[in-house]
């Protein structure tokens, strides 16, 4: 949260940018979402991004906050309103740096492919040291890891970026496209309230990140896939044991997503005047221990 700019909140917490100081440094930004635009305000440059849908800005800082639990970098963001637009407000993560989508880095080898495997062959293209790619791997295992359980379904090489001078990832950003992205209030309503909330997510298994592991068409579930990547053949290549031994630390990092503490999260928002409807504290947490215990419970079948 952007504590520097709570003067400006309105009753729920929405920083008002049309009062705020600031300069209009860019009013083109490439992407789908509309209403964006880059401020200067003070020494630092800011992005607004108006909001697709409903409680889209809401899961970009709880996506944020979970990530910092899980000491995993993320972006900063807060509430925004401009123009009468909802949004979110992130400050530039590049500090000076430059840095390049993983899309522009595929068109550069003319290669399409949207998974980790392609990842890995794109830093051995580019001469990245074998340790600089198990730590770069690690990361976006992580993230990878994360994106399944908030069921992300945005994750394309878009929206991960790597630093060109180091070619290690940049903060994770741009998580609106989580949590069964269920957005009108009587569809949580529902969800929350529903004796068998199993069926309901049931229907959002084909929801998965965009992001795989390993090349090809694959249809199962992402927690399938997880799975099934952990007994990934050999090939002419290291790059699936690779992938494998860093996979085996995956327990760990399941068990810091099952004690994600969610009060703090709301303890957080409320400090700066967001007060999450009881409805929506709830469904969060639901659909992070519905895929624990989905995972929890095809691990078990994969085992026997």
């Amino acid at each position: 949260m952007f504590y520097q700019f709570d003067k400006y909140r309105n009753k729920k917490g929405y920083i008002l940018l049309d009062d705020v100081d600031k300069t209009v440094i860019s009013t083109t930004v490439y992407g789908s979402r509309q209403n964006k635009k880059w401020f200067l305000i003070g020494d630092e440059n800011y992005l607004f991004k108006g909001s697709n849908g409903p409680l889209e800005e809401i899961k970009e800082i709880v996506n944020e906050f979970i990530s910092n639990q899980l000491n995993i970098s993320n972006a900063q963001y807060d509430l925004a309103l401009y123009k009468g637009v909802k949004g979110i407000i992130t400050k530039d993560f590049s500090n000076g740096k430059s840095f390049k989508t993983m899309l522009s880095f595929l068109c550069e080898i003319n290669h399409v492919h949207n998974d980790l495997y392609t990842y890995v062959q794109i830093l051995r293209a580019k001469g990245v040291k074998e340790e600089d790619i198990t730590r770069n791997l690690k990361i976006w295992l992580c993230n990878h890891v994360l994106d399944i359980f908030t069921c992300q379904r945005d994750r394309h090489f878009k929206n991960i970026a790597l630093f060109t001078d180091t070619l290690m990832p940049t903060p994770r950003y741009d998580s609106c496209g989580s949590f069964l992205t269920i957005s009108k209030y009587d569809k949580v309503y529902n969800f929350v309230k529903s004796s068998s909330k199993t069926e309901l997510i049931e229907k959002y298994k084909g929801i998965r990140t965009k992001l795989r592991i390993f090349p090809g068409n694959v249809r199962e579930n992402s927690i399938d896939e997880l799975l099934k990547a952990q007994e990934f053949p050999n090939d002419e290549t290291n790059i699936p044991q690779l992938i494998k031994k860093e996979l085996l630390d995956i327990r760990n990092l399941l068990l810091n997503i099952s004690w994600i503490d969610f009060n703090e999260i709301y303890y957080q928002l409320q400090d700066s005047n967001i007060v999450l409807n009881s409805i929506y504290q709830d469904y969060f947490k639901i659909v992070i221990d519905l895929k624990m215990q989905e995972y929890f419970e095809k691990e078990h079948v994969y085992k026997r």
